[in-house]
């Protein structure tokens, strides 16, 4: 059997002969069968993809679970060095970034992603070692590691950067490249080689055993681009002036304002309609009061400003001076439930709109639509650390609110 796993998505796709069937992290042991076209929506914009060959479904399980953890970390790490989200928020995204960092492979993965690309002058080292307590001395360290190294992490990204597309080919292929030796852990090793002034040679026969990387088009070639770059400045008394100069981005980027959680091409004219927006209202109003009931009496005053905001794309920052004069100050649950509503809504409706008009609304729908993984990834772009531990509560609040809906959701798409 052959599985291809996103920690992302929180999905994992098996594929045997012509057998096509998935499973999702908060649920291991149900397997779903599927078809070709579930894919795309099961997947989502997921870029963390991992194909996997001759594996048995127990360890499919495994590795996702494991790929999930991984990318939590990431959005810890994130969360930690972000100059814009308030002291308190931070302190306790270090304190569960603690407890994933106990993992070998969490912790080296995250290292891996972080120290493919230097930090952005807006990455707050300071701010994120403030944030500590007594109890993260692993966070800490991995802190110290990653100021101590950003010198080698800025030289070995700018070398990555000099290869030449005549010899790593089109930016897609150079974008694959990449993305392969940052799983690889090739960056992370290299800048560990730098920092510890270890031979290239060494690393260069390192590389080259790795199997994932030896499926990267013309992987040798560009090998020994990215190796020259840093030989040939090893020799100079200075690095190139571009270095101090150059446009820094984390490896990760935050989600910007203005960004998208909808596509608009169905989720506007649905609310534009008064019987679309109530129901809208109708499910957020519901899942507030499975999950924080005690804050129902202020949410009618932000809901209709909150809705507006995720219909346009933007994407509502908690603990920022600006949205709470806009939203109400304190991690409170709206202002996750609203983007999560509305898009979970707008995959739903997509679903709906790829059925045959005599095709019957399967069980499984709104369940492939509202995933944990899914769930999760809108609470970390709003950038609530409280909703991240009600992300189960969340899933099922929501699940029930949309399948109760499912029918009167196609009658309304028409």
């Amino acid at each position: 059997m052959n599985a291809v796993i996103s920690g992302q998505a929180g999905v994992a796709l098996l594929v045997d002969g012509q057998s096509l069937c998935s499973i999702q992290v908060d649920r291991p042991d149900e397997i779903v069968r599927r078809r070709p076209r579930d894919v795309p929506y099961l997947l989502g914009d997921a870029k963390d993809l991992q194909f996997l060959e001759n594996v048995d479904v127990k360890d499919v399980g495994r590795l996702l679970e494991l790929a999930t953890n991984q990318m939590d970390a990431v959005h810890l790490a994130l969360i930690l060095l972000d100059a814009d989200l308030a002291w308190d928020t931070r302190r306790i995204a270090a304190e569960e970034l603690e407890e994933e960092l106990r993992t070998e492979e969490v912790a080296e993965f995250v290292e891996r992603v972080l120290y493919a690309h230097p930090l952005p002058a807006s990455g707050d080292l300071a701010g994120a070692h403030s944030s500590c307590t007594g109890r993260t001395d692993r966070v800490r360290r991995f802190l110290q590691n990653l100021d101590r190294l950003q010198t080698a992490i800025t030289e070995v990204s700018f070398a990555w950067e000099q290869i030449p597309t005549s010899v790593v080919g089109s930016s897609q292929d150079r974008q694959f490249a990449l993305s392969v030796a940052v799983r690889e852990g090739l960056f992370r090793e290299l800048v560990l080689h730098r920092g510890e002034r270890g031979s290239l040679d060494t690393f260069r026969r390192s590389v080259l055993r790795k199997r994932h990387f030896a499926q990267v088009s013309n992987h040798r070639e560009i090998l020994q681009q990215w190796l020259r770059v840093l030989s040939v400045a090893d020799e100079t008394p200075a690095w190139p002036e571009q270095i101090k100069s150059r446009p820094q981005f984390v490896a990760e980027p935050r989600a910007p304002v203005q960004g998208s959680f909808t596509k608009k091409t169905r989720i506007a004219p649905f609310v534009a309609s008064a019987v679309g927006r109530q129901m809208l209202k109708e499910i957020i109003a519901e899942v507030q009061l499975a999950v924080e009931p005690a804050e129902l009496d202020l949410a009618p005053a932000f809901i209709e400003p909150l809705l507006d905001a995720t219909i346009r794309g933007e994407v509502v920052r908690l603990d920022t001076s600006v949205e709470a004069s806009r939203f109400g100050e304190g991690d409170w649950m709206l202002v996750v439930i609203v983007p999560l509503v509305v898009n979970a809504t707008e995959r739903l409706l997509r679903r709906l709109a790829a059925l045959e008009p005599s095709e019957p609304v399967s069980n499984d729908l709104v369940a492939e639509v509202v995933t944990q993984g899914e769930v999760r990834r809108v609470v970390d772009r709003v950038g609530s650390i409280r909703a991240r531990n009600l992300v189960k509560l969340l899933s099922s609040a929501l699940l029930q609110s949309l399948t109760a809906r499912v029918e009167s959701l196609r009658a309304l798409q028409g």
